[in-house]
C-alpha cells in the first residue's frame, strides 16, 4: 500500500498545535524601555553618590589636605568625624619637646617686653618637629641644577640645566609638585652657569667660559640676570674669576663682593655697576636694601666691623659697629626688617643675631642672641622675617623668634644633615623653607612652610631622614674650668 504525500502532509497539519499570532504593543514596549533606563540611571546615581561619600569620608579622616595653589583643604565636619572614631588631629601635647638648655644673663631692670641676651651652643639645639616647626608640603628627588637655596616664596625653584656644548644651557622656573619647567631661557653655548641665586621671579648667576686647552677657565665671570617677565637673559657686568663672593639681590639691585670691594647694579641692566663699599668682608640683602660688613678701627686702634645699609631708594645708614675679638672678621651677613645676623671666625665660630625694630638695630648686647659653633664655619646664611637658617658642617640649623616685639623665647632647631658624600644645603624665602636629606645614595629635597609661633600642623607622612642629626660631639672640659649658673 502506498500513501500519497499529500495525505501525509494533511494529517500532520491536522494534528499540529495551533500557534497564536503575537501582536506587539509599540507604546508598551517603549514604556518598558524607559522604565529600564530609569532603573539603570538610578543605580548609576547611587554608585556615584557612594563613591563621592567614600572619597569625602576618606578626606575627612585624613584631616586638612594641602592642595597646590589652594592651600589646606578641610571638609566640614571632618574634625567631629575624626574625634568620633578616635583618630582626631594630633594633640599639641604629643608634639611638645623639651626646651633646649639655654644660658642667659637676664637684666633685672629691663622692661618685660625686652628679651635678655641668650647664648646657645650647637648641642643645645633640639630636633625639628614636623607638627610644631615646619609643615612638610612636598618632597622632590634631587636633580642636576636643583638646589634648595633657590626656593621662592610662592613655592618654586629656579634651576639650571646644562645642554650639550653646541646648545648652551637652560635657566628654568619650576613650581614644586609639578614637572613643568616653565620660564625657560637659553644661555650661550660653550659656557657654564654657576652660583645661581633667586629672588622671587628673578634669578642671577655667574657664567663661565669653558676651560681652555690647559683645562683652566678662561676670561672672567659674567654676571647674568633673568626673570619670568624679562624675556631675554641680561648681562650685568664682569667679575674676577678668583676671590669673588656669592650674588645677593634686592627687589631692584644685585650686588657681589670681589676681593674686598662690593659692587652693585640694577637688575634690569639699565646702568653700569658701581662700587658700594671697600674693605668689605661680607654682603647680604633684603627686599629693599643691601647690607655690607666692612673692616675698620676704633679710636684706640682696635679692629672693628661696621654694618652699613644701602637702600634701593638711595639711602645709606650705619646700622651697627662691633669690636672684632682676636681680629676675627665677619664672613657672612644677612638682614631683614626684624633682625641683623652675621657669622665670624674660622677657629671659634660665632653666629650672632641682633634684633631690629623700625629699621634700627638694637645696639644693646643684652638683647643679642649668640650661637657658638666651635670650629664649624658657616657655609651659607639666610634670613627671612625673624627666622635664620645656616649650615655648619653637614648639619643645617634654624633659629627662630629673634625680634624682641614677639612673644615667646628664641629657639634653636636642627633641621637635618647630609651624608659625607653630599653637601648640606638649605634655603629660606618668606615662610618657605627647603633643605636636602640623604638616605643611602638617594638625595631628597624637602619643601615646607614655617609654622607661626605657637602654631601646629596635622601630623603627615614625614620623609625619611627628617630631622636626623649626627651624634653630639665629645666635649673636653679643662680641669680648671669655672662654671656659672643663672636663675
Amino acid at each position: 500500500m502506498s500513501i500519497d504525500d499529500t495525505d501525509v502532509l494533511a494529517r500532520l497539519r491536522a494534528g499540529a498545535d495551533t500557534v497564536e499570532e503575537r501582536r506587539f504593543d509599540a507604546h508598551e514596549v517603549l514604556a518598558e524601555s524607559r522604565r529600564a533606563l530609569r532603573r539603570r540611571r538610578s543605580w548609576q546615581a547611587v554608585g556615584a553618590c557612594t563613591t563621592a561619600a567614600a572619597v569625602a569620608f576618606s578626606l575627612a579622616l585624613a584631616g586638612p589636605v594641602h592642595a597646590p595653589g589652594l592651600g589646606d583643604v578641610t571638609l566640614p565636619g571632618s574634625e567631629q568625624i575624626r574625634e568620633l572614631l578616635g583618630i582626631a588631629e594630633a594633640d599639641v601635647s604629643s608634639c611638645e619637646v623639651p626646651e633646649p638648655a639655654i644660658r642667659q644673663t637676664p637684666d633685672p631692670e629691663a622692661p618685660p617686653s625686652t628679651r635678655p641676651g641668650v647664648t646657645y651652643h650647637l648641642t643645645d639645639a633640639r630636633p625639628i618637629s614636623p607638627c610644631l616647626d615646619v609643615r612638610v608640603d612636598d618632597t622632590l628627588p634631587a636633580a642636576p641644577g636643583l638646589t634648595p637655596a633657590t626656593v621662592t616664596e610662592d613655592g618654586a625653584f629656579w634651576r639650571t640645566h646644562q645642554m650639550p656644548s653646541d646648545e648652551g644651557y637652560l635657566i628654568g622656573y619650576q613650581v614644586f609638585g609639578t614637572d613643568h619647567f616653565g620660564g625657560t631661557l637659553t644661555g650661550d653655548k660653550n659656557r657654564t652657569p654657576i652660583g645661581l641665586t633667586a629672588h622671587g621671579r628673578v634669578a642671577a648667576w655667574y657664567e663661565l667660559e669653558d676651560a681652555g686647552a690647559d683645562g683652566q677657565p678662561v676670561g672672567q665671570r659674567t654676571i647674568r640676570v633673568a626673570g619670568t617677565a624679562m624675556g631675554d637673559i641680561r648681562t650685568i657686568g664682569e667679575a674676577p674669576l678668583l676671590n669673588t663672593g656669592s650674588l645677593v639681590m634686592s627687589d631692584e639691585r644685585i650686588a657681589w663682593r670681589h676681593g674686598t670691594t662690593v659692587s652693585a647694579a640694577p637688575t634690569d641692566g639699565s646702568e653700569q655697576p658701581e662700587t658700594l663699599a671697600r674693605q668689605a668682608t661680607a654682603v647680604g640683602s633684603d627686599s629693599d636694601e643691601i647690607v655690607v660688613a666692612t673692616l675698620g678701627q676704633d679710636a684706640d686702634g682696635f679692629p672693628t666691623t661696621t654694618f652699613t645699609s644701602y637702600g634701593d631708594d638711595g639711602s645709606v645708614a650705619t646700622l651697627l659697629t662691633v669690636n672684632n675679638p682676636d681680629g676675627q672678621p665677619v664672613t657672612a651677613v644677612d638682614i631683614t626688617d626684624d633682625v641683623l645676623t652675621y657669622a665670624r671666625g674660622s677657629d671659634l665660630v660665632t653666629l650672632t643675631a641682633v634684633p631690629r625694630v623700625d629699621g634700627v638695630v638694637a645696639p644693646d648686647e643684652d638683647q643679642t642672641i649668640a650661637v657658638h659653633l666651635r670650629d664649624n664655619p658657616v657655609t651659607s646664611l639666610s634670613a627671612a622675617g625673624d627666622a635664620i637658617v645656616w649650615v655648619s658642617g653637614p648639619v643645617a640649623y634654624l633659629l627662630r623668634d629673634t625680634s624682641p616685639s614677639r612673644a615667646g623665647h628664641p629657639d634653636l632647631v636642627r633641621v637635618g644633615q647630609s651624608s659625607p658624600e653630599e653637601r648640606m644645603m638649605i634655603g629660606l624665602a618668606g615662610d618657605r623653607i627647603a633643605w636636602n636629606t640623604t638616605e643611602g645614595s638617594d638625595v631628597t629635597i624637602n619643601v615646607g612652610t614655617l609654622l607661626e609661633s605657637g602654631g601646629r600642623a596635622t601630623l603627615q607622612a614625614v620623609p625619611e631622614g627628617f630631622g636626623s642629626v649626627p651624634e653630639a660631639p665629645t666635649v673636653t672640659v679643662p680641669e680648671d674650668a669655672v662654671f656659672h649658673t643663672y636663675d
